[in-house]
């Protein structure tokens, strides 16, 4: 539930379920219809007032998670058009070199994905940015090329929206989800900074997102994600697992929300449709109704003087 003594109840969790099974609770399973009453709504209890407000600024309302400190959601932080203009870098800009993809070890270095490569497109996973993390070794590389300018005002101003000053962004990983893709609980472990709080945008399609605490048997607490959301994961919950068992297609997101928000996934996703400015605009829009896009914007490295977030 979210901080606020009137929270409503259809957004508690149920305690029978054992942690461990959370994750596949919301899986797709063919033939099953999902129970989605105990996942909660940030942007039905923001636009109630209920919720802890951090900012007063309309635009920055953002909604902290009781029982996750540090854990704040933003919803609607993006207009539409800030979405698919993002978008279009996520799926034009951002897969061409220097950056990596998880098509490298199989193709090669590519480019115009978007324009010329449908195959490879649909193969697109993920996409990192900034500094690279080499597997083998269990470290950064050093010297990456810079991250986007605009990744960096988007980090910093978000971490700025909750109290968090100096955020600097060194490290992206786009991901490129399908209604069929998940992702398992895991910890982002890895950065030698792990107090830096961690910032995640989510563009198209929305999913239902998890978060525990510092071990698998933890319960953990499911949360709807939309399009244009960001969520920023600071202090104790920047070091909890999570992960997203399910993402939903542009006519289960329409069909399968809380009662009083059937539409809103459709109204969300035919809105960057409606500010579509040219054909270009209008495949990438239409490339979010079947697909999520999730970008992480993370520290690597400690600075000198970091400030306090909110914890």
């Amino acid at each position: 539930q979210l901080l606020g003594p009137s929270a409503p109840r259809m957004f508690l969790c149920t305690q029978t379920i054992h942690p461990r099974e959370r994750h596949c609770r919301y899986k797709r399973y063919l033939g099953q219809q999902t129970d989605f009453s105990a996942v909660m709504d940030p942007r039905a209890l923001n636009t109630a007032g209920e919720g802890i407000v951090v900012s007063s600024r309309a635009r920055d309302r953002a909604v902290m998670v009781e029982g996750h400190d540090g854990l704040f959601l933003l919803p609607d932080w993006l207009s539409p058009e800030e979405q698919l203009k993002l978008a279009r870098k996520c799926l034009i800009d951002y897969p061409e070199p220097p950056h990596r993809t998880n098509l490298l070890p199989h193709y090669g270095q590519l480019t115009n994905l978007w324009g010329n490569l449908p195959k490879e497109l649909a193969e697109l996973r993920w996409c990192t940015l900034g500094y690279q993390y080499d597997w083998t070794a269990r470290e950064y590389m050093k010297d990456p090329p810079p991250v986007p300018e605009e990744l960096c005002r988007l980090a910093s101003d978000t971490a700025q929206a909750v109290g968090w000053e100096n955020l600097k962004a060194e490290a992206v990983i786009v991901n490129y989800y399908t209604p069929s893709s998940t992702l398992g609980g895991h910890l982002d472990d890895v950065e030698p900074d792990q107090e830096s709080p961690i910032v995640s945008v989510s563009l198209g399609c929305p999913a239902i997102f998890l978060i525990g605490g510092s071990t698998k048997d933890e319960a953990p607490t499911a949360l709807w994600l939309r399009s244009g959301d960001v969520m920023v994961m600071s202090g104790r919950s920047r070091r909890c697992y999570h992960g997203v068992p399910r993402i939903l297609n542009l006519d289960e997101g329409c069909l399968s929300g809380p009662q009083t928000n059937k539409a809103q996934d459709c109204n969300s996703l035919n809105s960057l449709l409606a500010v579509a400015s040219d054909k270009e605009d209008r495949a990438v829009a239409e490339y979010m109704t079947t697909h999520r896009l999730n970008l992480n914007i993370r520290q690597v490295h400690c600075l000198e003087s970091q400030a306090n977030g909110i914890q």
